[in-house]
């Protein structure tokens, strides 16, 4: 049994709701700390915690004719960005993967 299947079965989240644990990798984070380490954000995924802002929903405009066979499609879409209501309800972790060599 690897670390990772080990918290995925083992975690307070799972054994208080019956539910999986949401492990998502982000390959940005692979190399996100000071050191060139990974690092790791959690979080409860709930809009009482954190919330994506979308003033404006996307809007994709009419295609056009670039060439012959090209068309090109142009899209409008704003965004409001992240707003995290409760700060204490994530935490992230420097240092869980070794620095590359």
């Amino acid at each position: 049994m690897t670390l990772l299947e080990y918290i995925r079965r083992n975690n307070v989240y799972t054994a208080e709701t019956g539910q999986a644990l949401d492990i998502q990798p982000l390959r940005e984070l692979a190399t996100a700390s000071q050191d060139d380490g990974g690092r790791m954000v959690v979080y409860r995924r709930d809009t009482e915690v954190f919330r994506f802002h979308l003033p404006m929903p996307r809007r994709v405009l009419q295609p056009r004719q670039k060439s012959i066979m090209g068309f090109e499609t142009g899209i409008i879409a704003r965004t409001g960005g992240t707003e995290w209501r409760l700060p204490g309800a994530a935490a992230c972790g420097d240092e869980i993967t070794a620095p590359p060599a």
